[in-house]
């Protein structure tokens, strides 16, 4: 399935959990397994392979599969652009301007 900006919340928890689960089976490990190996119990492990794991759960899941590396492949670590360290004079920028948008429009989210 491809997941776009349009697919819904809890499609996409569902097709991650799903993906998750078919990566434990390739490795033909069982969830106990993997419960041993990353320190989660069977039903965090179970409750990640649905979607509806907490971040925690989700980054020992990753871990005990070896797969940890994968998030810098979907969210790819930024730095700042050349003006903005030329704004900021050397300062790490740790908030918004709060306007939702670069052009100043504040833009409405459709969750």
């Amino acid at each position: 399935m491809e997941i776009t900006n349009t697919t819904s919340v809890p499609v996409i928890q569902h097709e991650l959990g799903s993906r998750l689960k078919r990566a434990r089976l390739n490795k033909n490990w069982g969830q106990k397994y993997v419960a041993e190996v990353s320190g989660l119990s069977p039903y965090l492990i179970g409750q990640v392979e649905k979607g509806e794991g907490t971040m925690e759960a989700l980054i020992c899941y990753l871990k005990a599969l070896g797969m940890i590396e994968a998030i810098s492949s979907f969210i790819p670590p930024t730095t700042a652009s050349p003006i903005q360290l030329a704004k900021l004079e050397g300062k790490v920028r740790k908030r918004a301007s709060g306007s939702g948008e670069s052009d100043g429009k504040h833009r409405e989210m459709d969750w």
